[in-house]
């Protein structure tokens, strides 16, 4: 063991061991659609108190692409051809493979949201631009229905 992993070993002895995963050996899409779910959990808290900030959007976002990838790698894509994080193009893929959604102008609500989330990562780094966005709450249905489509289990 290096000098450096020594000093980190009594910090690391606190850590989260977390994975965020489903228990057991999951599926890929089994963890992509446990990860989204999270994450718009995650965003969902936020939005009771601090609504509509960067980093709900950042969860929200991240959230579509791994519910996205979800329905991608249950429908026999494999992890090389899930790499990158172009909502449309994931959309496009999806649709292609079955998927439909209800959500009003979901086809133009995920355009938008690409413009930030895959243009430079816009969201996560350009904070000299006014951001305009749909409110976050306003988006949540859509996410929902995205990471249900990727599920064994029926929607509630």
């Amino acid at each position: 063991m290096c000098e450096e992993e020594k000093t980190l070993e009594p910090f690391r002895a606190q850590a989260s061991t977390a994975t965020g995963l489903v228990l057991g050996s999951p599926s890929l899409d089994q963890a992509y659609h446990a990860v989204a779910a999270e994450l718009l959990h995650c965003a969902k808290k936020l939005d009771e108190t601090l609504s509509d900030l960067t980093g709900e959007y950042i969860l929200l976002m991240h959230s579509s692409e791994l519910g996205l990838k979800a329905y991608l790698a249950k429908n026999g894509f494999g992890q090389n051809a899930l790499y990158g994080h172009n909502l449309v193009d994931l959309l496009s893929k999806a649709k292609q493979h079955g998927l439909t959604l209800k959500y009003t102008n979901a086809d133009q609500t995920i355009t938008w949201l690409n413009e930030w989330h895959n243009d430079r990562a816009k969201i996560r780094y350009d904070f000299s631009s006014t951001r305009v966005l749909p409110m976050c709450r306003q988006l949540f249905p859509l996410i929902e229905e995205i990471i249900w489509a990727s599920s064994d289990v029926s929607r509630p």
